[in-house]
């Protein structure tokens, strides 16, 4: 195992003479954009960097407090790590659907060592086995379920028995395997990516809190100090706007404004456990929301920085209605 460490000391101070750079370049009373991001998450940045890259005229509205504390994180695992559990799944959406699901945490997967290695990010890249043990009887049955679906989706899992500790009360634990799983450090990664969005003309402005939106083409959007955002495109990316919404802590467009999302009930899961990626199309099509999942969640953060990618770039993806917010009404 590697004992390599990222300096976060010095990835802070970077990070915010990067922040305080961008922010310098963009702090007029009136900004027109074509697409604006809003959220400072693994989603946000990523999905930015993609769309400036390839020649769209981006803006990230971020907190720049709140961002420079989430990048204190170490490692994180991914993509074994914060996915909804397979059984479940298989429960409320079925195998074919679970299936698909799972293609596109691999095709995250493959994204992000692409991602990492193309752009020589030193996040201590890294793929490392997991091992899931079950500390109880009745674990060990949630366990033996959870394999068995698994199994069925077509993910290689190993069963495995080791020897417990001396403060287990079970002489042998039973468990299993997922081999190579990818880990690095979340927070060098997301630095390095706003760094690359930044260079190729990316512009970064502070969180504020928005109090009207004009439906206009373009669009546009006041703050509380009247500033205005002229914008082609809107992406959410906030864990769950509606309660964003009822708390009035950021976007205080109020309830109405998410109205048919009330079927996202709890902060960071749907009904079905899976994360909700599209338009919010009764409103407007050129609004987006990726929500339904927590912010650290690297599988499903890739996974939505890439779906809405392909909407936004109206590229074909057959993962639309797996995750469209609206699979829970009648809206399409």
């Amino acid at each position: 195992m590697m004992n390599a460490q990222i300096d976060r000391s010095s990835t802070l101070v970077w990070t915010k003479m990067l922040l305080d750079k961008a922010m310098r370049l963009t702090r007029d009373s009136e900004t027109e954009t074509e697409l604006l991001i809003m959220g400072g998450n693994l989603t946000a940045i990523t999905l930015a960097s993609i769309l400036q890259e390839r020649g769209h005229d981006v803006t990230l509205m971020l907190d720049k407090e709140w961002f420079l504390e989430k990048i204190k994180n170490q490692y994180l695992l991914f993509p074994a790590s914060a996915t909804p559990s397979y059984s479940d799944l298989v429960k409320k959406v079925g195998v074919e659907q679970t299936i698909l699901y799972h293609e596109a945490i691999q095709e995250a997967a493959y994204f992000l060592k692409y991602q990492i290695e193309r752009l020589e990010i030193e996040c201590l890249l890294r793929m490392q086995d997991v091992y899931v043990l079950a500390e109880t009887p009745d674990d060990q049955r949630r366990m033996e379920t959870e394999i068995l679906s698994m199994e069925e989706v077509g993910i290689p899992v190993e069963r495995t028995i080791i020897e417990a500790t001396e403060n287990s009360t079970q002489k042998m634990k039973s468990g299993y395997i997922l081999r190579d799983q990818l880990q690095f450090c979340p927070s060098r990664y997301i630095t390095s990516f706003l760094d690359h969005f930044c260079s190729y003309g990316g512009h970064v402005i502070e969180e504020r809190k928005m109090k009207d939106l004009n439906f206009s083409n373009p669009m546009e959007i006041y703050d509380e100090d009247h500033n205005k955002i002229r914008v082609q495109k809107i992406i959410f990316t906030d864990p769950h706007p509606l309660q964003e919404a009822e708390e009035n802590t950021r976007f205080s467009l109020g309830r109405d404004f998410f109205k048919n999302l009330e079927h996202v009930a709890d902060r960071y899961s749907t009904a079905d456990s899976l994360p909700a990626i599209g338009r919010l199309n009764h409103l407007n099509p050129n609004l987006f929301l990726a929500t339904g999942y927590d912010e650290d969640d690297i599988s499903n953060s890739m996974i939505s920085a890439l779906l809405l990618t392909s909407l936004i770039r109206e590229l074909p993806t057959k993962y639309r209605a797996l995750f469209n917010p609206y699979r829970f009404t009648q809206i399409e």
